[in-house]
């Protein structure tokens, strides 16, 4: 336990966890700064480790390469808890290095890393945006759900996995999560009420944020807006987005969609 104490100008590290194969250690810090220090904070080696890092602050070295918290997943292993809140840098150099929110294998899903200023948040966040999608969805039997479909152009994800008009929840701990959706669709038909929803893990009988759209005019984009609230996600719950229609074999196109998923 380390704390209220100044680190300066240490080549190497200020601080470095380097417990080798050794299971279980514990290491927590608070009310610390880091003045041009080559590393800060490196957690080089260890299995199962707790880590906290709280109300420290990283003054690396201006046009420099210092890093503030250096992360070596390699043989810095199955941690048990990573705690990085309430920090803050100078914007020179790197203020964490090392993690990795993105990966489909959820290697980094469980490491807190929030409210650090001039740091972004890395609680569970996904983008995807989908830019004339020529995929069709036909409802087969009016007012029966079915899965949208389409190819996403781009994504960015943190703690989820996407794929197309799927994303997947990565982390262990339970939060709720609230969507912000926008798009065009179009209809094969004219004067059809069109249903949207988000279904969750593709239970189609629980349905959330259903919103619904009139398209007067055939094969014409219609614009289309709704933010939906989805309460405990769990680690590997997956959200879709799903619709249906007031006519009987209606083929839908989501021609282009903007989804935006954050947690809290």
């Amino acid at each position: 336990w380390v704390f209220d104490v100044d680190f300066e100008d240490c080549p190497g590290a200020g601080i470095e966890i380097a417990a080798g194969a050794a299971s279980g250690g514990s290491f927590k810090i608070s009310e610390s700064d880091f003045l041009q220090c080559g590393r800060g904070i490196s957690l080089l080696s260890g299995i199962a480790e707790s880590i906290s890092i709280l109300n420290c602050t990283f003054y690396n070295t201006t046009t420099g390469s210092d890093i503030g918290v250096l992360y070596t997943p390699a043989t810095f292993t199955a941690y048990n808890s990573i705690f990085i809140s309430n920090n803050a840098w100078n914007n020179q150099g790197t203020f964490f290095s090392g993690f990795d929110f993105t990966r489909s294998d959820g290697r980094d899903a469980n490491v807190f890393i929030t409210n650090n200023a001039g740091a972004e948040d890395k609680n569970p966040h996904v983008k995807i945006n989908v830019n004339n999608n020529v995929s069709t969805t036909t409802v087969t039997t009016a007012g029966t759900f079915y899965k949208a479909n389409w190819t996403n152009t781009s994504l960015y994800t943190t703690k989820w996995v996407a794929n197309n008009n799927r994303i997947t929840y990565q982390t262990d701990y339970l939060l709720d999560a609230w969507a912000i959706i926008t798009g065009n669709i179009t209809s094969n038909n004219s004067n059809v009420r069109i249903t949207i929803a988000i279904v969750k893990n593709g239970v189609t009988g629980t349905r959330y944020g259903e919103t619904d759209l009139r398209i007067v005019t055939a094969n014409q984009p219609f614009q289309f807006s709704t933010v939906i609230y989805i309460p405990d996600m769990a680690k590997n719950d997956y959200l879709e987005l799903y619709v249906t229609s007031s006519q009987n074999g209606d083929i839908i196109r989501f021609q282009d969609v903007q989804w935006f998923t954050n947690t809290q």
